[in-house]
């Protein structure tokens, strides 16, 4: 039965009959495991079993940590349960999960509005480009940009929730969100998950638990479509260091899988602590609102 303290649809494990703790985190394990075997067959055979046992223990670790949270997060006692469960470290790479920079925008207006342009930035600061808003083709670009920015924001949002702070060259961060442009420009379905999601977050307001579900949304679409996969595959893969790119792949496949089973429960109590905070997250949805009301 779900409690009426609750956002609607909001439960916890306990409310729901099925498998136990154990069973749920054992599925999850095998889920991960499998995932990885066959999207990674190649680097993950090569392994030795010594790694490979590494790897499966982190994945159960990451899977128990998940159901059990799961089972204790309600919206009154978010911050409780992740003290209880959680390091201090970890909490502040949750905290920071939405505040890690990737590419910006800065849309600028001149002569009442008559004649516009973009300039955009790395997360160093340092200017990329400038580009005239004087054609739809230059609008669509840059919005189509800034989807990829948030997508990738999603996307580091769940690695700082599995423990994983990601030491990105600016260099390497930009290449990434324009390879995530590029193929939200080839992807119809991936461009209107991104839309979904911009229209959720402005219908939300600041209910906090309506933007972090809109947020949620988006990350189940990306892990869907493979987006989320490929993300981290620019980040991470080395063919000089294998074990520690498959490591991270599989912590983040377990709490996604525990997330895909459990309606979000707990990244989405995650988002909501730090959501409101998100300034900059947020300004890139203002850009997109922006964007959108130019005619031309």
């Amino acid at each position: 039965m779900i409690r009426r303290n609750r956002p609607c649809g909001y439960m916890t494990l306990q409310d729901v009959s099925g498998p136990s703790s154990e069973d749920r985190i054992k599925m999850t394990v095998n889920k991960a495991l499998d995932f990885i075997r066959e999207r990674y067959a190649h680097p993950y055979w090569e392994l030795d079993p010594a790694k490979k046992k590494r790897i499966k223990e982190a994945v159960e670790a990451t899977a128990r940590e998940t159901v059990n949270l799961s089972e204790e997060f309600e919206p009154t006692n978010i911050a409780q349960v992740l003290q209880k469960h959680l390091s201090r470290d970890r909490i502040k790479l949750i905290q920071a999960g939405l505040s890690i920079k990737t590419v910006s925008l800065n849309l600028i207006e001149e002569d009442g509005g008559k004649r516009r342009s973009v300039k955009y930035f790395n997360r160093e600061g340092m200017l990329l480009g400038t580009r005239k808003l004087s054609a739809v083709a230059d609008v669509d670009w840059t919005k189509v940009l800034q989807y990829a920015s948030i997508v990738v924001e999603a996307v580091l949002l769940v690695l700082s929730a599995v423990g994983i702070s990601p030491s990105v060259s600016a260099r390497k961060m930009e290449g990434c969100v324009q390879g995530v442009r590029r193929k939200i420009k080839e992807t119809p379905e991936l461009k209107r998950a991104v839309e979904v999601f911009v229209k959720a977050w402005n219908e939300a307001g600041f209910n906090k638990w309506h933007m972090a579900t809109a947020l949620f949304n988006l990350i189940k679409d990306s892990h869907a479509d493979g987006i989320l996969w490929t993300i981290i595959d620019s980040l991470f893969k080395s063919s000089n260091a294998w074990y520690y790119w498959l490591l991270t792949l599989a912590k983040v496949a377990a709490m996604i899988f525990v997330a895909l089973d459990t309606d979000g429960l707990v990244l989405i109590g995650e988002i909501i602590l730090i959501v409101l905070a998100a300034k900059d997250f947020a300004m890139k949805i203002t850009n997109i609102n922006g964007l959108n009301k130019i005619a031309l």
